[in-house]
């Protein structure tokens, strides 16, 4: 994620209270701003925690996809802001060692 000092000032930075999905929603709000907000399919990433990809890749997009989805809308209390949801605080989370490079 690349993104211009003045959009990050403009939009008060990362949500703190968020437990997950800061980055997502940091975009929603740099977007609704009216700055630009683009994809560039040619980067590439690599993460070397695969912990929630090997709990399963369903659950983590259905995770994503509810949890973005209802921050977009604005429906969350800060109670649910907070909350992971169970994201990284399961048992694979608390078992699973992080992949080395």
């Amino acid at each position: 994620m690349l993104v211009r000092a003045d959009a990050l000032r403009a939009v008060g930075g990362f949500d703190r209270e968020l437990s997950v999905n800061e980055d997502t929603e940091l975009m929603f709000r740099i977007k609704k701003a009216g700055y630009s907000v683009s994809f560039e399919p040619g980067l590439v990433v690599r993460s070397f925690d695969q912990r929630r990809l090997e709990a399963g890749l369903v659950r983590k997009i259905a995770h994503g996809a509810v949890r973005n989805t209802a921050l977009y809308l604005g429906i969350f209390g800060s109670q649910l802001r907070r909350n992971d949801w169970g994201y990284w605080t399961t048992d694979v989370a608390a078992d699973a060692k992080p992949t080395s490079q």
